[in-house]
């Protein structure tokens, strides 16, 4: 197996520190993956904003379809809380 550049991909990703799973790893887009949890931790954020993530895990039947890991809704709501922070809301 070689890549477009004549160097075989385990030399290659050698080379760059990776190994050759990261190399042939689907690339997969956040947003559109996370986009119906995040409209419903701005939802939930809107109405009940001292909630955090347990209440939201708690709650998680009644909003969502599967229920995320805490780990998941933590990280959600870091990053819609630092961009509610970058825009001044």
């Amino acid at each position: 197996m070689v890549s477009q550049s004549g160097l075989p991909v385990q030399r290659a990703c050698q080379a760059a520190g990776l190994s050759r799973a990261t190399y042939y790893r689907p690339v997969v887009n956040w947003a559109q993956r996370d986009g119906p949890v995040i409209e419903a931790l701005t939802t939930l954020g809107a109405t009940k904003p001292r909630w955090g993530v347990l209440e939201i895990c708690g709650s998680a039947a009644e909003h969502w379809t599967s229920v995320e890991s805490q780990a998941v809704v933590a990280r959600l709501l870091s990053v819609t809380a630092e961009s509610a922070v970058a825009d001044g809301v």
